[in-house]
C-alpha cells in the first residue's frame, strides 16, 4: 500500500496568472437533470439457432423485477448497419444512450484459465484456436489474450495483428498452470476411497482385527474430503475474484465486449462429488455396523461448506455493469475425469457396473459445466460444452456485436446500488430464443470514473473530453530506488462548467489517480475534492486559462503510467487521461 503516496496538499492556481480560490468545503445547491436510460441488448434466434431479423419495437416486451416498463429508445441493427432507430422524448440523445452502437470492431478478449483447465483440453482448444484465428481473422478485429495461473497474466494487449494473438499461445504452451497439483489431490482422494476395504467386526467367529483400522481409515478420508474441498473452493473463489478485477479494467471498451473463456468450469460445489463417492463405498457399511462417528464427518460436508455460488453472482453482477459477454468453451471429456474406476464398488453398489461411478462424474461434470453456462446465460453469451467447435463460436459471437436489437428504457423508481433482474420476451413468439443480459446493478458516479481510469491505466483506453493535461517535474531521490515525483495536473477552464453563485461563479471536479508500474503493480486509488470559486469579474479573463493542480507522486524507479480521472460533478462529464514516464532516469520522459 505503500508503493504510491500521494502527498501533494490542496492547491489550485491559474496557469493565465488570474487567482482563484480552492474552498475545501464549497457546498453547491444546484438543480440538475440526470437522464437515466438502460439499454440491453438482445440477440434473437430462432430454433435452428439461426439470426432472426426484421422485429419492431411493439414486438419486445421488456421487465424489470417483473414489472413491465416502457420503452424509450429502440435500435435494429443488421450486420453494423442501423436499419430502424427510434428515441425517446428530446434529451436522452444528450447521454449517447440513442446514438449508433460502435460495431466496427470485434472486441475479444481470450481468457485462459489454467486453473481450472486440464492441459489436455486447453492444447486441443490451442490447436482449434490458432486454426480459427488464421481463417476468420478481420483486419478491424482487436483481441487481447490474458492467462490466469497463480496471478493474472497479460500475454498480448489489444491487438489487430494476428501474429501476436499466435504468439500469445506459444507462450502458454507447456504450461500446466495451478490445475495438475489441485485436481491430482482430488482424484488420488477419489482413488483411495473406492481401494478402500471394507471389514466386517467378525470374521470366522473371531473379532476380525481388521475392522478397527478400516473405520479410522473411512473416518480419515471423510476428514480429508474437507481439505481437499477447501482447496478447491479457494482456488475457485481466486479465479471469481481475479476475473471480477479484470472485467473492471474493460469498462471504457466501446461497445460490446465479448469474452472467449477457455476452462473446464468452476466448481461450485466442490466437496460434492467426494461425498458422494464416500457415500457409495461406506454409508450403508457405517448404517450396518452403527459406526454413528463416522457418519457424523460427512455431516458437516454439506454443499453450503464450500458454495461459491454467491461468487459466480458478483461476478455476473461486474460483468453485467461493463457490457462484457462471456462465451464459455470446453472440450468436457476430461473435465470431469474421476478417480474412480469403472467397477466402483462400495456398501451401495454390488452388481460392478460402474453406474455409481458414473453418477458421481455426472455429478462433477453438471457442476462445471452449470457454472459455464450460467456465466455464459446471465451475461448475454453462449456456452459451447463438450465440443471443440470454435469456428462455430467466434461465428456466433461475430453476429452477436454485428446483428441485434438495442431497447432502452428509463427507470422511474429511484437510482440505487441493488441489482435488478430483467426480462424480454418476444410477444406471441414462443418459437424464438432471447438472449440478453439478465440483470444489472447501477453504478455510482465516482465508481463509474474509477472503472474509467481502470481502463486507462491497464490498457491505455483514455477519454479526455475536458482536455486534460499531465506534465511531469522533477524526480527527487527519497531513497534506495524510491523518488518523490512532481506531476502537474491541468484542466482549461473553458471546460469546466462555472455556474454563478452570489459573488462568484463556482464549479467542483473530483480527481481520482493511479500508478501502476512495468511490472503490473498497480497503486491504491487516491480521491481528490476540487471545489473553484473565482469572483465573477475575473471570469472572462479566466476562461482563457486553467486550474493547476500540483501532485507529488512517490514511485520505484522504472517506466510507469499514470492515470488520471477527472469528473465534472455540476456538468456530469468525465474524462481520462494518462501520463507515461520513466522514473529515475536524468530526465523524465513522457
Amino acid at each position: 500500500m505503500n508503493r504510491f503516496v500521494l502527498l501533494s496538499a490542496l492547491t489550485l492556481v491559474l496557469v493565465s496568472g488570474f487567482p482563484a480560490v480552492a474552498q475545501q468545503h464549497a457546498d453547491l445547491f444546484l438543480d440538475t437533470v440526470d437522464v437515466r436510460v438502460i439499454n440491453l441488448e438482445v440477440m434473437v434466434t430462432d430454433r435452428q439457432g439461426e439470426t432472426v431479423t426484421g422485429l419492431e419495437r411493439e414486438d419486445f416486451e421488456v421487465l424489470e423485477d417483473g414489472e413491465p416498463v416502457a420503452l424509450t429508445n429502440f435500435l435494429a441493427v443488421e450486420q453494423r448497419q442501423v436499419r430502424q432507430s427510434e428515441t425517446g422524448p428530446e434529451g436522452y440523445e444528450e447521454g449517447g444512450y440513442a446514438r449508433e452502437p460502435d460495431t466496427r470492431q470485434l472486441q475479444l478478449v481470450i481468457f485462459v484459465d489454467e486453473n481450472n483447465i486440464d492441459p489436455r483440453n486447453r492444447n486441443q482448444l490451442f490447436g482449434r484456436l490458432r486454426t480459427t484465428l488464421d481463417e476468420q481473422w478481420r483486419p478491424e478485429d482487436r483481441a487481447m489474450m490474458v492467462s490466469l495461473g497463480s496471478e493474472l497474466n497479460t500475454l498480448a494487449p489489444f491487438t489487430s495483428d494476428v501474429a501476436d494473438l499466435h504468439g500469445a499461445i506459444d507462450a502458454l504452451d507447456g504450461r500446466v498452470g495451478g490445475y495438475s497439483r489441485v485436481m491430482n489431490d482430488y482424484h488420488l482422494l477419489q482413488r483411495e476411497i473406492q481401494r478402500a476395504a471394507l471389514e466386517t467386526p467378525v470374521a470366522n467367529g473371531l473379532a476380525n482385527p481388521f475392522f478397527d483400522s478400516a473405520v479410522r481409515n473411512a473416518e480419515q478420508l471423510a476428514r480429508r474430503i474437507r481439505l481437499v474441498a477447501e482447496q478447491r473452493n479457494a482456488q475457485t473463489r481466486r479465479t471469481i475474484e481475479h476475473l471480477g478485477s479484470f472485467v473492471r479494467t474493460l469498462a471504457s471498451l466501446p461497445g460490446r465486449k465479448a469474452l472467449l473463456f477457455l476452462s473446464d468450469g468452476l466448481p461450485t460445489q466442490p466437496a460434492d462429488p467426494l461425498v458422494e463417492a464416500w457415500r457409495g463405498k461406506f454409508e450403508s457399511w457405517a448404517v450396518q455396523y452403527d459406526q454413528n462417528s463416522m457418519l457424523s464427518e460427512l455431516t458437516s460436508l454439506g454443499s453450503l461448506d464450500f458454495d461459491a455460488t454467491s461468487h459466480i453472482d458478483d461476478l455476473v453482477e461486474e460483468a453485467a455493469a461493463h457490457r462484457v459477454a462471456f462465451y464459455p468453451i470446453t472440450p468436457g471429456a476430461r473435465s470431469a475425469a474421476s478417480g474412480l474406476s469403472a467397477e466402483f464398488q462400495g456398501s451401495g453398489t454390488t452388481d460392478g457396473s460402474g453406474a455409481y461411478s458414473r453418477t458421481v462424474q455426472a455429478l462433477e461434470q453438471m457442476s462445471l459445466e452449470s457454472s459455464l453456462m450460467r456465466l455464459a446465460d446471465e451475461t448475454g453469451g453462449l456456452a459451447f460444452t463438450r465440443t471443440l467447435n470454435l469456428d462455430a463460436l467466434m461465428e456466433r459471437i461475430r453476429e452477436d456485436v454485428t446483428t441485434f436489437y438495442s431497447l432502452g428504457y428509463s427507470p422511474t423508481r429511484e437510482e440505487d446500488q441493488a441489482y435488478h433482474e430483467v426480462e424480454v420476451r418476444i410477444k406471441g413468439r414462443r418459437d424464438l430464443n432471447v438472449r440478453h443480459l439478465q440483470g444489472f446493478r447501477e453504478k455510482g458516479a465516482m465508481e463509474k470514473l474509477q472503472d474509467r481510469t481502470l481502463s486507462a491505466l491497464h490498457h491505455g483506453i483514455t477519454d479526455n473530453i475536458l482536455g486534460v493535461r499531465l506534465e511531469p517535474g522533477e524526480a527527487e531521490a527519497t531513497g534506495k530506488d524510491r523518488y518523490e515525483v512532481a506531476v502537474m495536473v491541468k484542466i482549461p477552464f473553458e471546460k469546466v462548467l462555472l455556474l454563478p453563485q452570489g459573488e462568484n461563479h463556482q464549479g467542483r471536479l473530483s480527481l481520482l489517480v493511479a500508478v501502476r508500474d512495468d511490472q503490473g503493480r498497480v497503486s491504491p486509488f487516491q480521491e481528490i475534492e476540487l471545489p473553484i470559486q473565482i469572483p465573477n469579474e475575473q471570469v472572462l479573463s479566466a476562461l482563457s486559462g486553467a486550474a493547476a493542480y500540483p501532485m507529488r507522486l512517490e514511485m520505484r524507479g522504472g517506466p510507469h503510467r499514470i492515470s488520471l480521472g477527472v469528473r465534472d460533478r455540476i456538468a456530469q462529464t468525465d474524462s481520462t487521461v494518462n501520463l507515461e514516464m520513466t522514473v529515475g532516469a536524468k530526465e523524465p520522459s513522457r
